[in-house]
C-alpha cells in the first residue's frame, strides 16, 4: 500500500482539512474556503442542542458531513460533524469517545471542543477549527522540505510534549500520522486532531482504526498502552528528518531523496540517525524522551532532570 494513500487516509484527510475552516494560517483546498466570523454569515443555519448555529455542509465523506458553524454562547466560530443515519455502533463509539476527549484536553497542542451531542436522532461533534497548515499538505506539495531545522525540532517538541500530556491523562491517541497534524510553518507550532483511535492505557486493545503504514508491528497483540504512539513519532521524525517514510518504497509524496539534515560530516545528527534507524527496525518502547531529547529542543530531558535535581 503506498504510504498515506489508503482509502481511510484519504477520508480521513478530508475530514482533517475542514477542521481548518477558520485557522490563521488554514490549508489552500476548496473545502477550507468561505469560513464564517458571525453567524450571520451562515444560510441555512439551523440551531443544535439550542447553542450551536449548524450552516451548510462544505465537506461530505463516507460516514459523515462536516459543516461550518456559531457557538451562540461562547460567540465563536465552530466546526461541527454529523455522522450519516444508519452508521455502525462502532462509529457512534468512536464519536462519543472523540467528545470526552474534546471536552477533557487541555494542551494547546491537542484540538478541544464542546464534545459529542445526540440531538433529534442525529449523533453531532462539536469542536474548535484546527490552527495551521495540514502536514499531510506539506509533505504532498513538497513545502516540507522548506522547513528549517529549528522549525522541524520545534514540531517535534511540540508533538512529544501533547502526546506526554495526553498519556498523563491515561489516553493513548493511536493514530499519529501527518493526516492527523496541523502544523505553523513560521514558529513549528502543532495541533493533534482525531481522536477516534484513542482508547485508555491499560486496557484490551479494541477493534479499533490505525494506519498500517504507522502503527507499530506489534500494536494488536498488545494491551494498551504508549508504545504505539511513540512508535508512530519515530517514524514521523524520521519522515520529517529524511524526507521519505522508514519502510515504504512506493510514494505519491513529493519527498526529496536525501536527507535534509542529517550530513555526515555532522557526527552527532549521524549518530541520531543511526540510532533512530535502529529503534524502528527492533521497535521497543520507543520513549518520547529520548527522542525528543535528539530530534527536538530538549525540553523533556531538561525537565526530567530538573525534577529529579540533576539539573
Amino acid at each position: 500500500m503506498p504510504v498515506l494513500q489508503s482509502h481511510n487516509s484519504v477520508l480521513k484527510h478530508d475530514i482533517a482539512a475542514s477542521l481548518a475552516a477558520t485557522a490563521p494560517e488554514a490549508t489552500t483546498s476548496e473545502s477550507t474556503k468561505g469560513a464564517v466570523s458571525a453567524s450571520k454569515e451562515l444560510t441555512e443555519a439551523s440551531m443544535i442542542a439550542g447553542r450551536f448555529v449548524c450552516g451548510v455542509p462544505f465537506v461530505e465523506t463516507r460516514c459523515a458531513r462536516i459543516y461550518h458553524g456559531w457557538d451562540t454562547v461562547a460567540n465563536k466560530a465552530i466546526v461541527l460533524k454529523r455522522l450519516k443515519r444508519g452508521s455502525s455502533l462502532r462509529r457512534i463509539t468512536e464519536m462519543r469517545r472523540e467528545g470526552v476527549l474534546l471536552k477533557m484536553v487541555q494542551h494547546p497542542g491537542l484540538l478541544k471542543g464542546e464534545g459529542y451531542f445526540h440531538w433529534k436522532r442525529n449523533h453531532w461533534l462539536i469542536m474548535e477549527p484546527a490552527k495551521g497548515t495540514l502536514l499531510l499538505d506539506l509533505m504532498k506539495s513538497g513545502q516540507i522540505n522548506q522547513l528549517s531545522e529549528q522549525v522541524l525540532r520545534k514540531m517535534v517538541t511540540n508533538i512529544a510534549l501533547a502526546l506526554q500530556q495526553l498519556h498523563h491523562d491515561g489516553w493513548e491517541h493511536g493514530d499519529i500520522k501527518p493526516d492527523n497534524l496541523f502544523v505553523n510553518r513560521a514558529t513549528g507550532v502543532i495541533q493533534l486532531i482525531d481522536y477516534s483511535s484513542t482508547h485508555r492505557l491499560g486496557r484490551d486493545r479494541a477493534n479499533q482504526s490505525y494506519s498500517p503504514e504507522w502503527q507499530h508491528p506489534d500494536i494488536v497483540h498488545r494491551k494498551v498502552d504508549t508504545t504505539a504512539d511513540g512508535y508512530a513519532l519515530g517514524l514521523l521524525t524520521w519522515s520529517l528528518w529524511t524526507g521519505k517514510h522508514p519502510f515504504m518504497t512506493s510514494s505519491g509524496i513529493s519527498f526529496k531523496s536525501e536527507p535534509a539534515f542529517w550530513s555526515w560530516h555532522k557526527i552527532t545528527q549521524w549518530r541520531n540517525g543511526f540510532w533512530l534507524r535502529k529503534a524502528l527496525r527492533k521497535p521497543g518502547a520507543l520513549s518520547l524522551i529520548e527522542l525528543e531529547h535528539r530530534f527536538g529542543e530538549g525540553v523533556m530531558q531538561e525537565e526530567l532532570n530538573r525534577k529529579s535535581g540533576r539539573g
